[in-house]
């Protein structure tokens, strides 16, 4: 074998090579291209399903808070339905003001004056 048919059987293996791995990088460019658009894809369901799970929290916190205020405003009402019924039933009375003790004498000129 000569040196040139030697050069010209490496030059086609080099060849093979080269194209061996070009094919395996496509390949691979094609699974990384799949695997992004697969995270992509979970990504874009993952955040649909956090979007609507903190509508539902925030649903459910304003009406949470919305029967604490009706809560709050009906024992009011209440409390103060109460205080206004026993204001009504029992009238206050006044302490009567009577004279203990010595009556007053009328106060009197001064001397000096």
């Amino acid at each position: 074998m000569s040196v040139t048919d030697t050069f010209g059987k490496l030059k086609a293996q080099v060849e093979e090579a080269d194209r061996t791995v070009r094919t395996a990088a496509e390949q691979n460019q094609a699974e990384i291209e799949q695997k992004v658009n697969d995270a992509r894809r979970e990504a874009d369901e993952r955040t649909a399903e956090l979007r609507t799970r903190g509508q539902e929290a925030a649903t459910e916190s304003k009406s949470h808070w919305q029967e604490m205020q009706a809560d709050l405003d009906a024992t009011c009402r209440m409390c103060v339905g109460a205080w206004m019924l026993g204001r009504q039933q029992s009238t206050p009375t006044w302490p009567r003001m009577t004279r203990t003790g010595p009556k007053p004498t009328r106060p009197t000129r001064s001397p000096l004056r």
